[in-house]
């Protein structure tokens, strides 16, 4: 069995030590471009549930892909905004 080392190209893995001194700028930059992707999972999730929907025709008591659809469009749309101020501060 390699060590994680040994895997990773004989680099160590990333740890505490490897986090800057200004660790408050470093998260806050973080949760900016966190937040400037924040809305496609949302996305990404209503066309899945979109076409869960044509492709598996259930009775929707059983799961209703159309209301989760719906629900995750809200919640792209409710994040859009948020998302393309972030775009337009870059």
């Amino acid at each position: 069995m390699r060590s994680i080392t040994e895997a990773n190209g004989g680099k160590r893995p990333p740890s505490a030590a490897d986090l800057p001194l200004r660790r408050e700028a470093a998260t806050n930059r973080l949760l900016v471009e966190i937040a400037q992707f924040a809305a496609f999972p949302h996305l990404v999730w209503a066309i899945w549930c979109f076409k869960q929907a044509e492709d598996f025709p259930i009775d929707a008591s059983e799961h209703d892909f159309y209301e989760d659809g719906f629900d995750r469009m809200a919640l792209y749309y409710k994040r859009k905004s948020d998302m393309l101020r972030y775009l337009k501060r870059e």
